[in-house]
């Protein structure tokens, strides 16, 4: 099993990158193309999972799947490949999170939701899977019946710390919800159409994020 730095963002970057270094052969961009797309689907398994970890707790009442990880993959130039000769080699998108949105009843028990969130990429592991870092995951808490987020679920060991993170205006109000600046949010990140809801209490649906296609078929 591959440890974490090996398989967090960062560490994909560094194996894509260092693969490149001698040439941007056909061989090489299938090889990266391949990585990306075992990578996306180790987010989308831990997704799942951190759904599954969720679902029992009553005051959650939606899960979504939003973001690079929620749609198929696209091609692009990666920025390794910019300021090389062979600099027009396409691959896919490299995801650099997870990027969920939960709906709440009430805000006042973000622990209960994070020890489940930490649990549910604990249960990802025990998949086979590579290990997902914590902070590779980005929990958005809303109130129901509402849009925009009140908040991120906070990574940090204490709430509020004091540090840079917790300086924003109300930040910690309730502990564990870190605000974040309006505009890294637009009401668009939550359309229909952008998004894969992986649970809905009302409607009793449940969706695995394992089972959407991974890439653009056009390309």
């Amino acid at each position: 099993m591959s440890s974490q730095s090996e398989t967090g963002h960062d560490g994909l970057s560094s194996m894509l990158a260092t693969s490149a270094e001698d040439s941007v052969s056909p061989a090489v961009v299938v090889q990266q193309k391949e990585l990306l797309l075992d990578h996306l689907r180790h987010f989308r398994v831990a997704a799942d999972c951190v759904a599954d970890a969720l679902i029992p707790i009553p005051e959650v009442m939606n899960v979504t799947l939003f973001g690079s990880v929620a749609g198929p993959l696209w091609p692009e130039v990666p920025r390794f490949y910019r300021d090389r000769q062979a600099g027009g080699a396409k691959i896919w998108h490299n995801c650099a999170d997870i990027d969920l949105a939960v709906w709440l009843t009430r805000l006042d028990m973000l622990t209960e939701i994070r020890e489940a969130c930490w649990h549910g990429l604990n249960a990802a592991v025990a998949t086979g899977r590579p290990s997902i870092a914590r902070h590779q995951l980005d929990v958005f808490i809303l109130r129901l019946g509402e849009r925009k987020p009140a908040g991120r679920l906070c990574g940090l060991a204490r709430c509020p710390e004091g540090g840079r993170d917790c300086s924003m205006p109300h930040c910690g109000q309730p502990p564990l919800l870190q605000t974040f600046p309006t505009d890294r949010f637009t009401r668009e990140a939550l359309d229909e159409e952008r998004v894969v809801r992986l649970f809905d209490r009302r409607t009793g649906l449940v969706r695995r994020a394992a089972e959407l296609p991974v890439y653009c078929h056009e390309y």
